[in-house]
């Protein structure tokens, strides 16, 4: 008996090790997929610049690409739990609300290819809170479609009874009209 545990044990404890490895292995991999993807985004904005399409000075160009600097060296800490943290501070991130104005503005008088890669940042952004972020992962597996499930066959319950009572009330209108018809029929036939 014990020297089957020991057995046990023995062939267990290499598995657990590697598992182990494995994770960490894991983890390092996915942490430098995030950061490849916002080099791409740098490297983007670095081409814009290169090709006349943003100055290197502009506010734009200075905004995004030092946040794409901050989350390459905080990506392991990028979580949705650290957004929410730093949304909280957000005033430190942002000294005015016109600096939000301010981006949107030079957005909107930018050519095509600078919206393109604004807006592959905020797509990399996404993927990566959803690669990193448990409760993003599970509402979007398993609470979205649950919810989405409901609201369609509510919907479908909907049409359903929708079609049945137009069915009904039509069946009644047509049933009345008969009634009306037979009862003037009646009527108009001699009596005996």
């Amino acid at each position: 008996m014990v020297s089957e545990l020991l057995i046990i044990i023995f062939i267990a404890s290499p598995l657990f090790a590697l598992l182990i490895y494995l994770l960490k292995v894991n983890n390092k991999v996915k942490l430098d997929s995030n950061r490849y993807m916002f080099f791409k985004v740098r490297d983007d904005l670095i081409m814009l610049v290169a090709e006349g399409y943003l100055k290197e000075n502009e506010f734009l160009f200075q905004t995004y690409y030092g946040m794409t600097n901050r989350i390459i060296n905080n990506t392991h800490h990028f979580t949705f739990k650290s957004i929410v943290q730093s949304l909280t501070k957000i005033d430190e991130i942002m000294e005015k609300d016109s600096d939000f104005d301010r981006m949107e503005k030079e957005l909107k008088e930018k050519d095509q290819e600078v919206k393109k890669v604004i807006l592959g940042f905020y797509e990399t952004f996404l993927i990566v809170l959803y690669r990193n972020s448990f409760i993003i992962r599970f509402t979007a597996k398993c609470i979205f479609p649950f919810v989405a499930t409901i609201v369609l066959l509510n919907r479908i319950a909907n049409v359903i009874s929708n079609n049945f009572h137009n069915r009904y009330i039509e069946g009644t209108k047509i049933a009345w009209r008969s009634r009306n018809n037979m009862n003037h029929i009646m009527t108009l036939s001699p009596s005996s």
